[in-house]
């Protein structure tokens, strides 16, 4: 089976996510690896949030993009992280669960080739009641839990990861903190200031970057080359340089909601 991997460099919120939409088109058949990041900084939403949950007055007043996720989950912002998608054909023996888990042993595997301090990295083994979550303030973040099989460090969700099955195959992307920057996601959702404060206080409490447990700046390339490396290894090829092409995207976040 081909495997391709795609380095994009940086993009627009609605360039990155119609880049994704267009890889699962491209490569149905093969698995395919793409790494990006953001520019400017952006929140995402999940592909059925309101964007109601966000102060879009403050967004636009502090440079911050915001686009949809085809995927599903809440709001995540995208500032200091390398962010990952991946395509792949499901089949009676790769589910979509089995495929969710496997990219999660890849990217484990790169981030403990970038520094063996990462090393500790391990699976969330239980799955929160998201719909209970979801319904509380706290809600409107992505990164205030750990769905089952994505990435701690210590305890600490390093990795967010989501997934959408489409046809015979699955798209899944997410985001590899790197900064403390995705920290600022209350200044821009709307709620109270109590119900604000304690959201910063469980993302400082829940989440941890590879800034803070390395102790220094991310070297995003050598960073990018060890998790291409991480798929190499758990998906036994490798994984060939290639490009991709993509239709100029729509007004913000209405082309992919369905």
């Amino acid at each position: 089976m081909r495997r391709a991997f795609i380095h994009n460099g940086v993009a627009t919120g609605d360039e990155n996510m119609a880049a994704d939409v267009a890889m699962l088109e491209a490569f149905r058949e093969a698995t395919a690896l793409r790494l990006y990041r953001w520019k400017p900084w952006c929140v995402s939403l999940g592909a059925n949030q309101s964007p109601d949950a966000l102060d879009l007055d403050r967004l636009r007043d502090d440079g911050i993009d915001w686009t949809r996720r085809p995927t599903g989950g809440r709001a995540v912002f995208h500032a200091e992280e390398l962010t990952y998608a991946v395509v792949a054909p499901l089949t009676p023996k790769d589910s979509a669960k089995a495929l969710y888990r496997k990219i999660n042993e890849a990217l484990a595997v790169g981030l403990t080739i970038y520094d063996e301090r990462l090393g500790f990295v391990a699976m969330e083994d239980r799955q929160p009641d998201f719909r209970a979550l979801y319904r509380k303030p706290l809600g409107a973040a992505c990164f205030a839990a750990s769905a089952k099989s994505e990435l701690k460090w210590r305890g600490k969700k390093l990795v967010g990861s989501a997934q959408r099955k489409l046809g015979e195959a699955a798209l899944q992307h997410g985001s590899i903190l790197c900064g403390t920057a995705h920290r600022r996601l209350p200044d821009y959702v709307k709620l109270s200031e109590d119900d604000r404060r304690r959201m910063r206080e469980t993302l400082d409490a829940e989440t941890v970057e590879i800034e803070t447990v390395v102790g220094e700046a991310t070297d995003y390339e050598r960073l990018a080359s060890a998790i291409r490396e991480g798929f190499e290894r758990t998906f036994g090829g490798a994984f060939e340089e290639t490009t991709l092409e993509t239709r100029a995207p729509e007004a913000t976040s209405e082309r992919i909601t369905g």
